[in-house]
């Protein structure tokens, strides 16, 4: 296998040309988002504007109908030349014409503005498909940058100990920061468990509502009908709890943090139906709409738990959240770090070109020469004098 120094000298040119590439495009991330930003308020405008133009058509041809009406209509004309009243008429008949023009033509202008904004949407867009394939491409040179370092750079690296340095710190964060998005998806699933259990039991609370309704119309004389409405109604209820429960339980799973007690207590009213046929009076019939209004009464509470176990859940997602941020923010300097010396590696081969830093100077490897080294025996090589007199050597260069 070549050694990193033979591998880093023959991929030079290609690191160079990669460097040179992501420059170009550096520019496609930041614009692709100003231009979806600036198509996302335009086609917010076309949608207002296509509401005003359905309004603003229905006032015109509103107006036109009145304007129309007013022209077309002979008996009108001959009333009022007969009662004097002709200048009043053609005022009228001014009028009518002058908001028929007027609705018309800001009818007009908004639907040549829609136009505009459909022409600006379309240039908009073929902009912003541009950009996503040059952001596309962005990302592939990215990526086969950071390719050709982990190649040369992963693992134990030959004269760069700094590199091995830096990679175990990237490491590190790495390890950490996976850590932390684990316990952030965890938290996160346990509100959106906790929000479909509030959901069913929101549901159970309306089915045990609609039971009260039909046990209240039963103890006034509803008979086997309202009976049957009340029992649909708490076989429905008890099925929402069920599903609530199971929703509840499975937060806790994904975060043990959540209490899955919460939906303890819950009550589920239950009669017996021949008790109904047989014993059914309005001493029975009382009884069981306690029961049942007991029921509301514990849905109520469950409510209030889960309302203040959701509560919770938010507090420690937003806590888990920061900690993800500066887990992402240490990640993210960290490999920057490593591809900084490892660029400024290549760029020194390149004989920094680039304008990078120079790698350190790794001494040899061993212990320095020992202290007791004699100079060699006899003048320098070449030497020609230039020693001054009085420092212990003559013009020849003779001690």
């Amino acid at each position: 296998m070549a050694s990193t120094q033979a591998q880093l000298e023959s991929n030079v040119s290609y690191h160079k040309s990669l460097l040179g590439q992501i420059a170009q495009l550096e520019y496609a991330p930041s614009s692709l988002e100003s231009q979806q930003g600036f198509l996302t308020g335009l086609k917010n405008d076309l949608k207002l504007s296509e509401a005003e133009v359905k309004t603003l058509s229905e006032i015109t041809s509103k107006e036109r109908k009145e304007h129309q009406g007013l022209k077309d209509s002979v008996a009108r004309k001959f009333t009022a030349k007969v009662t004097g009243r002709k200048e009043k008429f053609a005022a009228r008949q001014e009028k009518e014409e002058r908001e028929y023009v007027q609705a018309l033509e800001k009818e007009m202008q908004c639907r040549h503005h829609i136009e505009t904004l459909k022409k600006l949407i379309s240039e908009g867009e073929t902009r912003r498909d541009e950009l996503i394939k040059n952001v596309t491409e962005h990302e592939k040179l990215k990526h086969d940058l950071h390719a050709l370092y982990s190649h040369i750079f992963d693992g134990p690296t030959q004269g760069y100990p700094q590199d091995d340095i830096l990679e175990q710190q990237v490491l590190q964060s790495l390890t950490e920061h996976a850590r932390i998005q684990s316990d952030y998806d965890h938290e996160k699933r346990a509100g959106e468990l906790l929000d479909l259990a509030k959901t069913k039991m929101s549901h159970f609370w309306q089915a045990i509502d609609a039971a009260l309704s039909a046990s209240t119309w039963d103890m006034f004389g509803g008979g086997g009908i309202a009976d049957m409405m009340e029992r649909s109604s708490l076989s429905e209820a008890q099925g929402y709890a069920h599903q609530a429960t199971m929703f509840v339980q499975q937060a806790h799973n994904a975060c043990q943090l959540v209490n899955p007690k919460a939906i303890d207590g819950l009550y589920i009213a239950e009669g017996s139906v021949i008790g109904d046929i047989i014993f059914d009076n309005i001493y029975s019939d009382m009884k069981f709409h306690e029961k049942i209004q007991d029921s509301r009464d514990s849905a109520d509470q469950v409510l209030r738990n889960l309302t203040s176990e959701r509560q919770a859940s938010s507090r420690r997602l937003n806590t888990v959240k920061n900690y993800l941020n500066n887990a992402e923010e240490e990640l993210k300097k960290r490999r920057e770090s490593l591809d900084t010396f490892r660029r400024g590696v290549f760029e020194s081969i390149d004989g920094g070109s680039a304008g990078g830093s120079r790698v350190m100077y790794q001494p040899p490897e061993g212990p320095p020469p020992s202290g007791n080294f004699q100079p060699p025996v006899g003048p320098p090589p070449n030497y020609e004098g230039g020693g001054v007199p009085g420092d212990g050597m003559d013009k020849k260069g003779q001690w």
